[in-house]
């Protein structure tokens, strides 16, 4: 059975991967804008960790956090009894992101996570290590519920869902919208897996700065994306606790010409720290970007810290994350 199971996700990968080579693409405005007024609050809330490693980690279950990337490995996470909280400052309009996932809960091959979020402007203007924001401060406040789902095939398989539903508003609009993520993710072994997920049906808000005090709502259908990628780790033996993570992800951007490909390490050879480094490359603009972030780890809490300062993105910021394992 397992045999069979390795086979069908084999083509499942390689037809995918097809797909996506043969694509070709449109800017994915969750986090960018078309001028320096116009922009959309960040969607997708990938933690300290996975930012650190350039949002490569698509196929490693390390902890609930990875509902956000790609939600089946919600099935495959060790530890669901774990609460995070991830705060966000972005550098160029000074937006601030608070998110909290709540631990998990399992029955048999079905789980579930529940997380929420809270996005709004007024942010730690004085850490703004890079000085003045370059782009206006939108007036807008959004929160965020998220609720993932993963059914678990054979302990080495599983099938994942992550429905996300926002409302934004400032004092002239509001807006309600909706985008779900699928993902798929296959772990044969301790040492390997695999991922796949899919993004971009559905809406987000955005808004248009007209002004220091004016700010418009609006909302936009979102740019669809399939990413693939694979984590390994090592030492590969299941007795010994890995010290090396390296993953690795390519994500096709729908109507966006070129591919992302994304590294990212993480080492954890000194007791209760880890190191990690990752890197986005965008193969049609020849766009590099650079990330950077450590973690204080043990058995009872995690802090983590992530910085991203490339100016060849639209958002530069840095990020604390706090797990805590009940």
């Amino acid at each position: 059975m397992k045999i069979k199971i390795r086979y069908f996700f084999t083509c499942i990968f390689c037809a995918a991967l097809s797909m996506v080579i043969q694509s070709t693409a449109q800017a994915q405005l969750t986090d960018t804008t078309n001028s320096g007024q116009r922009g959309a609050p960040r969607i997708y809330k990938y933690s300290a960790r996975t930012g650190a490693m350039a949002d490569a980690t698509v196929a490693d279950a390390n902890n609930l956090s990875v509902i956000n990337i790609n939600p089946a490995g919600l099935g495959l996470v060790k530890d669901l009894s774990e609460a995070q909280i991830n705060i966000a400052q972005n550098w160029n309009n000074n937006l601030m992101l608070e998110n909290f996932t709540l631990p998990a809960v399992r029955a048999g091959t079905h789980s579930f996570a529940l997380q929420f979020a809270v996005h709004h402007d007024r942010g730690f203007e004085t850490l703004n290590l890079l000085g003045r924001n370059s782009l206006p401060q939108p007036k807008i406040t959004m929160v965020q519920l998220d609720i993932a789902y993963a059914l678990t095939i054979k302990n080495v398989l599983s099938l994942g869902i992550f429905n996300n539903i926002s409302y934004a508003e400032n004092s002239i609009a509001y807006y309600w919208t909706f985008n779900p993520t699928f993902g798929v993710l296959y772990a044969p072994s301790e040492a390997i897996s695999y991922g796949i997920a899919f993004r971009g049906l559905g809406r987000s808000p955005t808004y248009m700065v007209h002004s220091l005090s004016t700010t418009t709502l609006g909302s936009q259908h979102l740019p669809r994306s399939l990413e693939l990628g694979g984590t390994l780790n090592y030492p590969t033996e299941m007795r010994k606790k890995p010290y090396f993570s390296i993953s690795m992800a390519n994500e096709k951007r729908f109507g966006e010409d070129g591919l992302w490909y994304k590294v990212g390490i993480e080492i954890k050879r000194i007791p209760y720290l880890a190191f990690r480094s990752g890197l986005l490359y965008q193969s049609a603009t020849n766009t590099y970007a650079p990330r950077f972030g450590m973690g204080i780890t043990s058995n009872v809490i995690e802090i983590d810290y992530t910085v991203s300062h490339s100016q060849d993105l639209f958002e530069r910021y840095h990020q604390l994350g706090i797990t805590i394992h009940f």
